[in-house]
């Protein structure tokens, strides 16, 4: 079992604060705090506040777009192929179906996978036949959905249907000097990361000052950024639409993504297991927040022992 030990170094800290005991096994996949002879368990960075059920149908993108719709909230459709053990070629007929009814092309993703892996932007059949390949040749089933253009997402973090902080993910670009390709420019900016553009859009030269977006996909781990939102009235509207998916879904405590296009907001996916790391590290106002949030969620884990 592997794990990142960012959320055991903050879960520390505030052990140190609280008086707590913290132990890590297995590489800190899993960890148990315990005060006054009780203890709390995280497995996998998840802490016992959500029930069973309520996190296998957030880990599930179209369960989870099925009971979303059923109780009339906006969410983005999502479709699950099941992996065709006796025929590929059914599957990819019935993609390809869903391929010529979204022009503007269809993301293609693990079911249940999560922080942007296994998830392809299909806009051809060349596309289409490499992304289900690559998804099946792990046993996976398949979620599709439209992909939506010039959507803006954003996070919320709930506890006990409360906001804790929403912060919308910007993506990663360059800026032109009027001479660099696209590529150079990502080079100097991300290094070797690979934000996988076509050729011809590397091979580009953003004139000087000009912004150029690299990067499709929204999750910080593939070199987006979090910008706290700060406008009341969004903020307001997007936490009544994560309330209501809190409360459908009895969640205590999850992160709600949100899609945006032109004023209308729609659920995207739900996480009921909390990954604040990227966030964390953005700043070290962001990490003091997230040590803020953590706690006061595992105070919540404890006054559910009593």
């Amino acid at each position: 079992m592997k794990n990142s030990n960012y959320l055991f170094e903050i879960l520390s800290k505030i052990s140190e604060q609280k008086d707590y005991e913290i132990k890590g096994y297995s590489n800190n996949y899993i960890i148990e705090i315990s005060k006054n002879k009780k203890s709390v368990f995280l497995y996998g960075n998840c802490l016992p506040l959500n029930n069973n059920s309520s996190q296998k149908i957030s880990a599930d993108k179209a369960a989870l777009y099925t009971v979303l719709s059923s109780k009339n909230i906006p969410c983005v459709e999502h479709k699950i192929i099941k992996h065709p053990s006796f025929d590929m070629g059914f599957a990819f007929n019935k993609l390809e179906d869903i391929l010529l009814k979204n022009p503007s092309g269809i993301v293609v993703k693990d079911n249940k996978g999560s922080c942007g892996r296994n998830v392809f932007l299909v806009k051809n059949k060349k596309d289409l036949k490499l992304s289900i390949n690559k998804i099946f040749s792990k046993n996976q089933d398949i979620a599709v959905s439209p992909f939506i253009e010039n959507a803006t997402e954003y996070r919320l973090i709930m506890l006990d249907n409360k906001l804790c902080v929403a912060y919308k993910k910007e993506k990663p670009f360059v800026v032109g000097d009027g001479k660099s390709t696209v590529k150079k420019l990502i080079k100097n900016n991300y290094g070797n990361f690979n934000f996988e553009l076509p050729k011809a859009e590397l091979n580009k030269k953003p004139k000087l000052n000009e912004k150029f977006v690299v990067g499709w996909k929204n999750n910080l781990a593939f070199n987006s950024s979090p910008e706290t939102v700060l406008d009341s009235i969004l903020k307001a509207k997007l936490t009544n639409l994560a309330k209501k998916v809190t409360k459908a879904l009895n969640l205590r405590f999850c992160s709600v993504d949100i899609f945006e296009q032109n004023g209308t907001l729609k659920v995207l996916e739900i996480n009921s297991i909390v990954s604040m790391e990227y966030f964390s590290k953005n700043s070290n106002e962001n990490y003091t927040l997230t040590k803020k949030i953590f706690d006061i969620a595992l105070q919540k884990c404890f006054e559910s022992l009593n």
